[in-house]
């Protein structure tokens, strides 16, 4: 039992003690990683949000062509004048001579 206790009091003097400079910079990098990394992580989840808005207006603009459609019939809407131009009802009168 006394030789047991032995090897682990040498086992505990063989350590090296690293220079308090060295480990302050390894700190402060170490630091400098998890603040990039809670960075990214915020603006994942800002990406996130700001997709699932996009989404939302893709699905309303959707909404709003399909409720113009249904009023005015299939078209082609120029938001810069606010005029339809109607699409052919009949499949020979929509091909291109």
């Amino acid at each position: 039992m006394a030789e047991k206790s032995k090897e682990v009091a040498v086992e505990a003097t063989n350590t090296i003690k690293v220079d308090e400079d060295v480990l302050v910079e390894l700190r402060t990098i170490r630091n400098s990683q998890q603040q990039l990394q809670l960075e990214i992580g915020g603006m994942e989840a800002h990406k996130s949000a700001l997709i699932t808005e996009l989404m939302k207006l893709a699905n309303t603009l959707k909404e709003k062509m399909t409720s113009l459609e249904e009023k005015y019939g299939k078209g082609n809407l120029s938001l810069d004048t606010g005029i339809i131009t109607p699409l052919p009802e009949t499949p020979e009168e929509n091909v291109n001579s």
